[in-house]
């Protein structure tokens, strides 16, 4: 029997279709995709609920990052650090490959010239939406299990590693948020 989730539509999508390994609540991989908003205004596209598929670019971990992995969207600072964080889960559905983003969310690129442009992307899938409550970086800081993950130690780049044990810990989090949540 499949789990269905009691969320409304712009929080969660299909719940189900994540692979993971054979133990508990690890999933395969987890990586975070940066997004800095002075180049792309991020919890705009969040809010757009017709933006349900999209892609990302993929710089770093290029032969790592898989279909089938999960995905973390973080907004990286704006004038304070206190609003940095994880606004998004996704799925991600395909492996890198050469791509242009979608005419969708073209609109939320604030220098034309990032607009449309052929890069190695991802296709991915949203699972889960926090812009009411993201898991923010003074509170991943105030964890020993999460403060010295990838993303706030390096900061520069577009995507992150997620240990296992940093995932164990955000999934809790996560759950405290939206206690139905499951990876699976």
């Amino acid at each position: 029997m499949q789990y269905q989730p009691s969320f409304r539509n712009t929080e969660i999508l299909n719940l189900n279709d994540n692979r993971r390994q054979s133990r508990g609540s690890r999933v395969s991989e987890v990586w975070v995709f940066q997004a800095v908003p002075t180049r792309y205004r991020i919890l705009d596209a969040l809010r757009n609920e017709n933006l349900q598929e999209d892609v990302w670019i993929v710089r770093e971990y290029k032969n790592r990052i898989r279909a089938g992995h999960l995905g973390l969207i973080w907004k990286a600072k704006t004038r304070t650090t206190d609003d940095m964080g994880i606004y998004a889960v996704v799925n991600i559905v395909s492996n890198p490959a050469e791509m242009v983003d979608s005419e969708q969310s073209t609109q939320y690129w604030v220098n034309d010239n990032d607009k449309r442009r052929l890069r190695p992307r991802v296709r991915f899938r949203r699972r889960l939406i926090l812009l009411d409550n993201p898991i923010t970086k003074p509170e991943l800081m105030g964890i020993p299990a999460t403060r010295n993950m990838e993303i706030i130690t390096k900061r520069r780049g577009t995507n992150f590693k997620v240990t296992p044990n940093e995932w164990e810990t955000i999934l809790g989090l996560i759950q405290q948020r939206r206690p139905n949540f499951r990876p699976q």
